[in-house]
């Protein structure tokens, strides 16, 4: 679950963010929002801000628990686990751009432009 909530939000903060969007409002409505868990707002926070320091969880180790997660899901599960997998392969790039760093880095991936997109 955590692994799904950080890359969620990871990404619509993006979006956000390349559209221009006032982030001190995106931001209040979020922590107030349904979505205002305490891991979501703890790491909205720390993206938009780029602030990673004191890093308590990996993207390696947030990787890894995403992958036992689906691989039990899968071994459970008839249907594919979609949300799973889509966050352990988020996790996957975040693990390769930056192992060690703290999880939330996952936002300088995701917000890239698109190619021949001006921010």
């Amino acid at each position: 679950m955590g692994a799904i909530q950080i890359a969620g939000i990871a990404e619509g903060l993006a979006i956000a963010e390349q559209a221009g969007l006032d982030m001190k409002l995106v931001l209040e409505a979020i922590e107030t929002g349904v979505a205002g868990s305490p891991q979501v707002i703890r790491h909205s926070r720390r993206m938009v801000a780029r602030n990673f320091a004191g890093a308590n969880f990996t993207a390696a180790l947030r990787h890894k628990d995403a992958a036992y997660a689906v691989a039990l899901a899968e071994s459970l599960l008839s249907a594919v686990p979609v949300m799973g997998r889509a966050a352990a392969q988020a996790y996957d790039r975040a693990k390769a751009y930056a192992p060690d760093d703290d999880e939330g880095k996952m936002i300088e991936i995701v917000s890239r432009a698109k190619a021949g997109k001006a921010k």
